[in-house]
């Protein structure tokens, strides 16, 4: 029913350095809870989110900040992907993405929502069914790829940097549109922040870009 799922009301988990690791459910269950998300901070340590059947998602409207100079991973329906998401449309997961660290999500047809504090680099990003994808930074700084950014079916995909947009993976959607913008508040004038893709393929099979 979703009921026994991991919930953080209040406060912020900090490990030091160390790795933070939450999961919900197990592979060979039943269980469909999700993971309500608010301040996890692992310093230099790799943070990975596992819901096994159930989405992550804020605990409340504009609480999460997720803070990790190593790896950010966001596993929602690992086991059944179904509908579930990572974040939503109107309430994206808040991440503060730093060093060499990507930002990696994986989720169903309800899609993945990342929005990142300033600059970031993503790495493997993947909808199955028709979950749209919208990763953005809220400051200037370059929003780079180095992995594959993908839906499997016609999910959309927008990729939006108030900085430089500079794509070394492919980006692919199997119909939907694809959506990519640099300086997006417009307000740089020596060319810096432009939008530059230095390897991979862009492709939204029929959809446009």
């Amino acid at each position: 029913t979703g009921v026994e799922k991991f919930e953080q009301t209040a406060g912020t988990i900090g490990s030091g350095g160390g790795t933070v690791g939450i999961t919900v459910a197990t592979g060979a269950g039943t269980g469909t809870g999700g993971a309500e998300l608010r301040a996890i901070n692992s310093g230099a340590g790799t943070l990975t989110v596992t819901s096994h059947r159930g989405s992550i998602i804020e605990q409340a409207s504009g609480v999460s900040l997720l803070t990790s100079s190593a790896d950010i991973t966001l596993k929602a329906g690992e086991t059944t992907k179904g509908s579930t998401s990572v974040g939503t449309l109107a309430d994206a997961i808040n991440t503060q993405s730093s060093g060499a660290g990507t930002l990696n999500a994986t989720a169903g047809s309800g899609g993945i929502f990342l929005d990142e504090a300033d600059a970031g680099i993503i790495g493997t990003v993947t909808t199955t069914g028709a979950g749209n994808i919208k990763i953005q930074n809220l400051a200037d700084g370059t929003l780079s790829s180095s992995g594959v950014v993908s839906s499997t079916s016609t999910g959309n995909i927008d990729l939006l940097s108030l900085g430089k947009l500079s794509l070394g993976a492919n980006v692919t959607s199997a119909g939907g549109n694809i959506t990519l913008a640099a300086d997006t508040n417009s307000n740089e004038a020596t060319g810096v922040e432009k939008f530059e893709q230095t390897a991979g393929t862009i492709g939204s099979g029929g959809g446009a870009v």
